[in-house]
């Protein structure tokens, strides 16, 4: 009976032992299926942060690209509000010299209205 059952636990612990090996095998199966999931997951992120940096770059290039424009422009506007005024400083110079001009004639006109009645 002590051999019976013995030998009827030494089958159960090793029924017990190839179950627990199918179960380990199984899981280790699974695990391997879930890492190789999870490493294409790691591939596809990679690639996308990759992209993102490239983008990212792109912008940026395109930003300072724009901020050199804006201020190139703002330069430009500067020089030509510089310009206007100038021109409107001529102006106000020239509108005096052509009032100045104008009384000068009519000085003129009354001098020799002055000689020739004299």
């Amino acid at each position: 009976a002590t051999v019976k059952r013995l030998s009827e636990d030494l089958r159960n612990t090793s029924e017990s032992g190839s179950n627990t090996a199918t179960e380990l095998l199984q899981q280790q199966e699974q695990l391997e299926g879930e890492k190789k999931i999870l490493e294409q997951q790691v591939t596809r992120i990679k690639s996308d942060l990759d992209s993102k940096v490239n983008e990212v770059e792109e912008l940026t290039g395109k930003l300072s690209a724009l901020s050199s424009n804006l201020s190139a422009m703002v330069e430009e506007r500067k020089v030509q509000d510089q310009q206007l005024q100038e021109a409107s400083r001529q102006q106000a110079r020239l509108k005096a010299s052509e009032a100045e001009v104008s009384e000068l004639r009519e000085l003129i006109t009354n001098l020799k209205l002055d000689l020739t009645k004299s």
